[in-house]
């Protein structure tokens, strides 16, 4: 959401109930800090990325979430350019024809649902790249770039 701090309000519990979903499913609409939202990202057994009616709109997230390798469930308005970086990515999402989920679209995300349930996995080690023993490599390598003129 794009409200501010203490502004933003649940709004899918009537949804969760009303399906039974309590046990699968937290709604936490407050923004995250930073490093929080990548270890939820991380963590969670199925990351859900939804865009919106607007064609233009692109959720900030989407790289952050497939170098997570975790699950994903895209949901995607057909001609948006979520759905256009989407396909170019390689990752799967369900295509939505109108302004609402029609009922066959409402079954294509339930399968969706089902399939990464069966395919659940533990969490992939993150690439040697992004682990904290390389991130502290390329800090020194900058640091000692940075003293080394100074020095002279």
């Amino acid at each position: 959401s794009y409200a501010g701090t203490g502004r933003t309000n649940p709004m899918l519990g009537e949804l969760i109930s009303r399906h039974h979903l309590e046990q699968w499913v937290r709604e936490s609409p407050a923004r995250l800090p930073y490093f929080s939202a990548l270890q939820v990202t991380l963590e969670a057994e199925v990351n859900l990325l939804f865009g919106s009616n607007d064609p233009g709109f692109t959720p900030s997230k989407v790289l952050a979430l497939l170098a997570a390798g975790r699950p994903i469930l895209a949901v995607a308005h057909a001609g948006s350019t979520l759905a256009a970086r989407l396909a170019a990515l390689g990752q799967p999402f369900v295509s939505l024809q109108g302004a609402h989920a029609a009922p066959g679209e409402i079954d294509a995300i339930a399968a969706s649902l089902l399939s990464l349930q069966r395919e659940r996995t533990a969490p992939p080690l993150p690439p040697e790249s992004l682990t904290a023993r390389a991130a502290a490599h390329r800090q020194a390598a900058i640091l000692a770039g940075a003293a080394i003129p100074a020095l002279g």
